[in-house]
């Protein structure tokens, strides 16, 4: 008995009692259902390996994308994928982004704003 009250009576109940074969049933759709939509999320999503990693695709530029776009400041084309990241971000190279902009974020997103 002291156990009982110790834990309480809900924990030495067998969790298998409140078991029906209506909620296996509806468990089992919910789960299945869940199961499809990971993935067709997980298909939708393209990966591209990048140093080693699987990373999503969307997160760099296409080769179209890189002749077209380079600094704003300097003018350069991108060099490195820490260029790629910075241009995506800030339209600006990494140099140029801690010369010109790195503290001070929220002035340029004001600036983009207006």
């Amino acid at each position: 008995m002291p156990l009982k009250t110790n834990i309480g009576e809900e924990s030495l109940i067998d969790p298998k009692s409140g078991w029906t074969n209506e909620k296996e049933l509806s468990y089992q759709e919910q789960f299945q259902e869940d199961l499809k939509k990971s993935l067709e999320r997980e298909k939708s999503i393209k990966k591209i390996e990048k140093d080693g990693f699987l990373c999503e695709k969307h997160l760099f530029m296409s080769k179209g994308d890189e002749e077209s776009h380079g600094c704003l400041i300097c003018g350069n084309n991108i060099l490195d994928f820490r260029d790629k990241t910075y241009i995506n971000k800030f339209n600006v190279c990494f140099e140029c982004y801690i010369q010109n902009i790195e503290g001070r974020e929220h002035k340029l997103k004001a600036l983009k704003t207006e």
